[in-house]
């Protein structure tokens, strides 16, 4: 796809915040630097804790932030990121370090389990709290995937503010909806 055709909407808040990329229940890729980016205020110092590693940064004149973490191993046990500036501090919770698979697609990536041949049973036997599901805000135009307020929502400059994508946990009582493609 020509960059002209590509919309980038940064998840830009009113004070300290991540990329909407970063949720909580969120897997983080193993064997890798952990590179984390948000916004603070201009000049800002900004602490981002994870697996016993810490990084710091300050925030630049466009308010842009990011650290890098050192490699961690995949591993079972969630952990908490935490993000500190100099009066908010932002807890990830529940977040894995793993393998990080990119789905994409059209309207067949979105078609839930549930609605296969014999999607329920799959769904009430997948018990897989270690596979998760980022689901990106989506709609009809920039309007429809607009919130009311709030840094922990994302937000994009002056234009609004945006949702958030949200990570999901595979587990029975949701396994149905996620995508029968990321499941088979």
């Amino acid at each position: 796809m020509p960059k002209s055709d590509v919309v980038e909407v940064p998840a830009i808040g009113p004070v300290l915040c991540v990329a909407n990329i970063f949720p909580s229940n969120m897997v983080l890729p193993r064997d890798r630097p952990l590179r984390i980016w948000g916004w603070a205020e201009p000049a800002e110092e900004i602490r981002v804790a994870f697996a016993g590693d810490e990084a710091r940064a300050t925030a630049t004149v466009d308010r842009v932030g990011e650290v890098v973490l050192r490699p961690v191993a995949a591993n079972p046990y969630p952990q908490v990121l935490t993000v500190r500036g100099a009066t908010t501090t932002l807890r990830l919770e529940d977040v894995l370090v793993g393998d990080v698979w990119i789905l994409g697609g059209q309207g067949n990536m979105e078609f839930p389990l549930r609605s296969v041949g014999h999607g329920e049973l799959e769904a009430v036997s997948a018990n897989f709290p270690q596979i998760r599901r980022l689901t990106m805000p989506q709609g009809k135009g920039m309007a429809s995937v607009r919130v009311s307020s709030g840094c922990t929502n994302g937000a994009a400059g002056p234009s609004g503010i945006f949702a958030r994508g949200t990570g999901t946990s595979a587990r029975p009582n949701v396994r149905g909806s996620f995508s029968h493609r990321l499941h088979f």
